[in-house]
């Protein structure tokens, strides 16, 4: 048995973001392409949230920068102070 699914680019994109924030990977698009197609799968109805799955991504995002700098909207500067840091914080929702 086996299947395959079809992503669009602004899957692979969007998929780079909860790599990056739930997994702690930075991925350039090849390699979140690999994300992407889980959850194209998922929503087909390929695979269910209770099978354990395994993705591979052997594509660092120091390879296409640009990209990520895409999907993320770029950095957010910030003044070099512990209260600027706390506030950029809490306007994320990350900090009381």
């Amino acid at each position: 048995g086996g299947a395959f699914v079809l992503v669009e680019d602004s899957a692979i994109l969007q998929a780079m973001l909860p790599l990056a924030r739930l997994g702690a990977v930075f991925a350039e698009p090849a390699g979140a392409t690999a994300y992407a197609g889980l959850l194209q799968a998922r929503t087909e109805g390929l695979v269910s949230p209770s099978e354990t799955i395994v993705v591979i991504n052997t594509g660092s995002g120091l390879k296409d920068v640009k990209a990520a700098m895409e999907v993320t909207g770029g950095a957010t500067v910030i003044p070099p102070t512990l209260e600027a840091a706390r506030s950029a914080l809490r306007d994320l929702g990350y900090a009381a």
